[in-house]
This record gives C-alpha cells, sequence and structure tokens, in this order.
C-alpha cells in the first residue's frame, strides 16, 4: 500500500513575484487598447537560473531591488506626466485620448504609496547637496549657482531617500561674476574675522528640499 502524501505545489521566488508585480503595474499604465493580457499562470514556466541557483537572493538584496524598481518606475511616470502639457494633450490622435488620464492615476498610485518624486529644478545649488552633478555649464543672467535641468528626479518611499536626482548645475558667466566683484569694490573693506554663516541643506546626506 502506497503512503506517498500528494506534494504541495511550490510558491514561486519572492523576485518572481516582484517582477510579476512591476509587470502589472507597467500594463495598468498603458491605455486599455495596448494592454497585454496576462498569460495563463499553468503556462508559466521556471526560469532556469532560478531553478539551477540554490541560493536564493537575501531579504536585503529583494528588498533594495524592489526600491530600485520602484524609483525606475517613479521615474518614467514622472517623464511621462512632463511630457504631456495641456498643449501637447489636445494634439494626442482619439486612440490616446486617455493616455494623460491613465498616467495620471499612476502618480495618484505612487503618491498613494508614500512614494514622492521630488523635481529640484531651479533651486539655488549648495556644495554637498543630495544630487548626483552631471554637469556643470555656464548661464548670463544669474549671479549663483542654480539646478538647471534635472534629468532624473529624487525619490523618496516613507521620506526615504531611494535615488539621488540626477542634475545640470549652471553657474554664472565670467562677465556676471565680474559685475557681481565690481559691485562689491564700492562697499567698505571687511575686517575678515567673522564666520560664514552655516548653509542649511548641505549635508550629504539629505537632499535640500526647501
Amino acid at each position: 500500500m502506497s503512503t506517498d502524501e500528494p506534494t504541495k505545489p511550490k510558491k514561486p521566488p519572492m523576485k518572481d513575484m516582484l517582477q510579476h508585480g512591476v509587470e502589472s503595474m507597467r500594463q495598468l499604465m498603458q491605455p486599455a487598447a495596448f494592454r497585454i493580457a496576462a498569460p495563463d499562470e499553468s503556462e508559466r514556466k521556471p526560469c532556469a537560473s532560478n531553478a539551477d541557483d540554490p541560493t536564493p537572493a537575501s531579504t536585503e538584496e529583494q528588498l533594495n531591488t524592489a526600491l530600485k524598481t520602484i524609483a525606475a518606475v517613479a521615474t518614467a511616470v514622472w517623464r511621462a506626466k512632463n511630457k504631456l502639457d495641456a498643449k501637447a494633450d489636445a494634439e494626442l490622435p482619439d486612440e490616446l485620448r486617455n493616455l494623460p488620464r491613465h498616467i495620471q492615476s499612476a502618480w495618484d498610485a505612487l503618491e498613494a504609496g508614500k512614494i514622492q518624486v521630488d523635481d529640484p529644478t531651479g533651486r539655488r545649488y549648495v556644495p554637498g547637496m543630495a544630487v548626483n552633478t552631471l554637469t556643470i555649464q555656464p548661464l548670463e543672467g544669474i549671479t549663483f549657482e542654480v539646478i538647471h535641468e534635472t534629468i532624473k528626479p529624487s525619490v523618496y518611499f516613507n521620506d526615504v531617500l531611494i535615488q539621488r536626482a540626477d542634475v545640470i548645475i549652471a553657474r554664472p558667466t565670467d562677465e556676471t561674476s565680474q559685475d557681481a566683484v565690481g559691485d562689491d569694490d564700492s562697499r567698505e573693506p571687511d575686517s575678515g574675522d567673522h564666520e560664514a554663516p552655516e548653509q542649511k541643506g548641505t549635508n550629504a546626506d539629505g537632499p535640500d528640499n526647501d
């Protein structure tokens, strides 16, 4: 008499579940006419790398991967939202009329999940800010360094920074700097004994959110 018990189905690895969740989110961001139906679970096959890997990723690695995925999705929604202004909305073909609404829904879902996207464009740049400076270029009409353009925004999850912004910094031109120096020459000489005031938001551990 056989005593074999029926084997229980194995749960998919956590990273497969996260990947499935990301794929579902990406499909929800698309117009209904362009969404790809999810495959039948019975048709899913285990990935060869997962089957051969006896040591699954640690919980910390899975969390880091999930946070990077969240930041990437938030960045994509931010870029799409910036592309669609009122003029662009009016020029969309009929089959894409609902696209702005879907993008806004994705944006609202991120905010509901305590994911904040911060675009620092236009803020004064202070050395030590939690941003990645891609390049610095001269710009006329300014007297101090500013964040001229944001290529990738900062992303926070529960007020914790999970992605630093990639930015382009603008600095005053030589002419503007000389004009500023010329204006200072007319002032009384400074003894130089006082200390410079402490700059707020210069800690490298976090961005300047003022």
